[in-house]
């Protein structure tokens, strides 16, 4: 027989077969089945989580946002500063050279007045606002033409308040209250004491 004559077209191979097999779907997707006792399941991401949760996220978020607000825009602070000034005779160099800057402390009569002594600042109700103290004392106005030098004695004080009174107090130990305006007290207060 000749090959020629037996001419039957070949056939391929095909690989048809999986398309017969369901295709899954990309759009669904099931988080993993735990294996097993002790194996734990990769927990689905944020985005995919209830969305009551990420709701209730996003209130508390906001709350805590606005409360920030809320206590931050009330009135800004307000610094009472000034000084107290306590007159030469009133008043005891500690260098023995009695020159502007030295240390200075209060003479007989005012040992109330000194490094810590309570400054008390008030609102114009009354109410307290805030509790400050002096600083140490400072020689200043040193004057020598009378043989024995003397200066005045100047005690500092600064103390931040919440803004917004109509008025200010202030009390240095047991001296007595002074009211100052808002003007006066961001001008600096100057109170003397003594001669």
């Amino acid at each position: 027989m000749d090959e020629h004559e037996n001419t039957q077209p070949q056939t391929w191979p095909t690989e048809t077969a999986h398309l017969s097999e369901p295709v899954p779907s990309a759009a669904v997707s099931t988080p993993p089945e735990p294996q097993g006792p002790g194996s734990t399941a990769t927990p689905p991401p944020l985005w995919r989580r209830r969305p009551v949760q990420l709701a209730a996220a996003a209130v508390v978020i906001a709350a805590g946002v606005g409360i920030y607000f809320a206590v931050g825009s009330g009135p800004a602070q307000v610094h009472v500063h000034g000084t107290l000034q306590l007159g030469a005779l009133s008043a005891v160099d500690n260098t023995g050279t009695a020159a502007n800057g030295d240390s200075c402390t209060a003479g007989q009569g005012y040992s109330d007045i000194s490094a810590g002594t309570t400054v008390v600042v008030g609102g114009g109700n009354g109410q307290t606002l805030a509790v400050g103290a002096l600083s140490a004392g400072v020689e200043t106005n040193v004057d020598n033409s009378l043989g024995t030098p003397l200066g005045d004695c100047v005690f500092s004080f600064d103390v931040a308040v919440p803004g917004g009174q109509s008025a200010y107090t202030v009390t240095i130990s047991h001296r007595g209250t002074q009211t100052f305006t808002p003007a006066q007290v961001a001008a600096g207060i100057q109170l003397t004491l003594g001669e």
